[in-house]
């Protein structure tokens, strides 16, 4: 099922993503592409690192603005 964003998030300028992401925490020889969803308030691009919170099955990036 899709996650239907909140109105007042949208409002407030966060954006929903469905991303393939590694974590950085495992080792590299070890790492395989995962794929999630990312609630942040900014742009996500290809090839940048981002920390994150995990809240529930969704990462939050939070970003300043």
């Amino acid at each position: 099922g899709r996650i239907i964003l909140n109105p007042m998030l949208a409002i407030f300028g966060w954006r929903l993503y469905e991303v393939t992401y590694e974590e950085s925490s495992t080792p590299e020889h070890m790492r395989k592409p995962k794929k999630g969803l990312v609630l942040s308030n900014i742009t996500i691009t290809t090839g940048e690192f981002f920390e994150s919170q995990s809240l529930q099955e969704v990462m939050v990036v939070k970003g300043t603005k």
